[in-house]
């Protein structure tokens, strides 16, 4: 899916070594500082978010903050969940 415009959402991110974090973790840190600053660069945009798995949480926050990028119109149930992620893993 393509990323399309976006509405930004304002997020402070933690001050974190990004070489020590693991992929899914590296994935989630840039897709939330692209959240914060309206932007998706194209490298991001082209990365896999991971299998989804239930019964992995990081793959699924992935998963949802990389629908909400490509959705032109997201539901306020999406716009909720991203909201939610970003704060509970981007410590915001």
């Amino acid at each position: 899916m393509s990323v399309v415009n976006f509405e930004s959402i304002e997020v402070t991110l933690s001050d974190v070594s990004v070489k020590e974090l693991s992929t899914d973790q590296r994935y989630m840190y840039e897709i939330c500082s692209g959240i914060s600053k309206g932007i998706i660069s194209l490298l991001l945009s082209e990365k896999d978010p991971g299998k989804m798995s239930h019964s992995r949480w990081l793959t699924t926050a992935n998963r949802i903050l990389r629908l909400y990028v490509s959705t032109e119109f997201p539901l306020t149930n999406l716009k909720i969940l991203t909201k939610y992620v970003i704060r509970l893993y981007a410590f915001a």
